[in-house]
């Protein structure tokens, strides 16, 4: 009997002695879990019954730290149509990945970013930042902008909402399609 408590005690000693780094806990705890989440969601924007713009994804999650910090995160993508005053599509912004900062209404584009605007202008590019209070886009990395009659690269952007106006803020280059070679 003394054997058996002794093993007993062992075994508890053992238990009571263990213990987890900090580190060990992180690792094994979720650190950012959903507090919300929905797929194929369409949010539809207006003002004075005007649909100003649309968004689409796959994947909404969304997150909450404390009272002042919560985001919508869209991993697998988003698309956002926006609408003119007639109710034609304007421009339409596409990513792989966004994520909106919903206490400064900004949203952060990343990953294979496109743009259409009305005259058919395409801006393609990594990363995108679009401010819905201001009405503005911009990125400080590297864009390409395919006109009908240039294909521009630059680094850093800055452009209204619906990208009917532009600048590049570091032009890298500038190639000239030529109407007759190219059959335009």
């Amino acid at each position: 009997m003394h054997f058996k408590t002794l093993i007993v005690l062992f075994f508890l000693g053992g238990m009571i002695s263990c213990e987890n780094s900090l580190e060990e806990i992180q690792a094994i705890t979720i650190k950012d879990a959903p507090i919300e989440f929905a797929e194929n969601i369409e949010m539809i924007h207006s003002d004075s019954a005007v649909v100003e713009f649309v968004l689409s994804a796959p994947v909404l999650e969304r997150y909450k730290h404390n009272s002042d910090s919560s985001y919508l995160e869209f991993p697998k993508g988003v698309e956002v149509v926006f609408f003119n005053q007639q109710g034609d599509t304007n421009t339409i912004i596409t990513s792989d990945y966004a994520i909106n900062y919903e206490s400064d209404d900004r949203l952060l584009a990343k990953k294979n970013v496109k743009i259409i605007n009305a005259k058919g202008d395409i801006l393609t590019g990594e990363d995108l930042w679009w401010d819905k209070e201001s009405k503005k886009i911009y990125s400080n990395d590297f864009v390409k902008i395919v006109t009908k009659d240039e294909v521009i690269y630059g680094r850093g952007l800055e452009a209204n909402e619906d990208f009917s106006w532009y600048k590049i803020l570091d032009i890298e280059g500038i190639l000239n399609v030529n109407k007759n070679e190219y059959g335009f």
